[in-house]
């Protein structure tokens, strides 16, 4: 059963949905005029409403930016539309997987209320680029262990075969997403897979060299006070000077990463399935109902940044010993 809705205004819902997912770089107008082959008067029309988008029209939208038809309409069934990203087995596919999350954080960039709140049952990817060779580690194992990539499986981990275009590209996903109002939660076990990645891949002499376990350590401990210092003043900016940043420590066990991209009260949800491939979706009633779930998370949930400060300093000493003990574990393993 399909709720009466307003055409017109779910036209002009639908193409604000197609305006937030288009890069800041390139013209909304320009865009629908060469996707649609009609002029700049007939793409205005439809923008104010007074012209009715085709059903062609519809279709070429949506399957140009992954849209779904429940964009437009309101459902009472319980079933929702996802659009979902399969990442190949090899190494360009995992940089066009980077690349498309730049692009989804440059386009929130253009919004200065534009929020994610991530929700993280692994360390943010985000903060991982802070630090090279703790990146390089994670990127190692995501296309060794996960995406099975030809190239990697006979490989040992070294910075020195890292792609260097992964790290550039690394580099722009912080410079971006500093820029970005963001809410995190993290729970005791965030820090947790990657202890044990370390670990394995130790046991199972996967380092080329040695030392580079026992420096992925330090890293990621730098990483978890990096992260304090960023909760202490609420900020991710350098400067401090505008407040960007809030994080929660909870102690209720998360299951998987989601993320909630909020813009102007429209909503997008990210959720990984498979371990590492990602599947959104804009269906407002499952946007809602994860708000609410995250609502519900953030109330059982310890705030960190700000004047919280012996919170702060009681998750980093926790989470900061567990990775020294792992570190003490590998340096004496032999």
């Amino acid at each position: 059963m399909v709720t009466s809705v307003d055409p017109i205004q779910a036209q002009k819902v639908f193409l604000e949905k197609v305006k937030y997912i288009l890069p800041s770089n390139i013209s909304f107008v320009d865009e629908l005029c060469e996707i649609l082959e009609i002029s700049i008067d007939s793409v205005y029309r439809r923008i104010r409403g007074e012209t009715a988008l085709t059903f062609d029209e519809i279709l070429k939208l949506c399957n140009r930016f992954n849209l779904s038809f429940d964009s437009l309409v309101e459902s009472n069934a319980m079933s929702v539309t996802f659009s979902y990203n399969i990442l190949p087995r090899m190494i360009e596919g995992f940089k066009h997987y980077l690349r498309a999350i730049l692009e989804d954080l440059k386009a929130l960039t253009n919004f200065p209320g534009a929020k994610i709140i991530y929700v993280a049952e692994d360390i943010p990817l985000f903060h991982l680029f802070n630090f090279p060779e703790l990146a390089a580690f994670k990127m190692y194992y995501w296309m060794k262990s996960v995406l099975n990539v030809p190239e990697y499986q006979d490989q040992k981990y070294s910075f020195e075969n890292t792609d260097k275009e992964i790290l550039e590209i690394g580099a722009e996903l912080v410079d971006a997403y500093t820029r970005v109002n963001s809410v995190e939660m993290w729970t005791e076990y965030t820090v947790n897979s990657l202890r044990k990645q370390i670990e394995y891949y130790w046991e199972a002499g996967l380092f080329e060299n040695p030392a580079d376990s026992l420096l992925i350590c330090d890293q990621a401990a730098e990483l978890v006070k990096k992260i304090s210092l960023l909760a202490e003043k609420s900020s991710k900016l350098p400067s401090g000077t505008i407040q960007n940043f809030m994080l929660y420590y909870s102690e209720i066990e998360i299951g998987n990463n989601c993320i909630l991209a909020d813009v102007n009260n429209f909503k997008k949800v990210y959720l990984t399935y498979n371990t590492f491939n990602d599947m959104f979706t804009t269906n407002e009633k499952f946007c809602e109902e994860t708000n609410t779930w995250i609502n519900f998370l953030i109330t059982k949930s310890i705030l960190i940044s700000g004047v919280s400060e012996k919170q702060r300093l009681q998750f980093v000493n926790k989470t900061v010993s567990q990775l020294n003990a792992t570190r003490e574990k590998v340096k004496n393993l032999p």
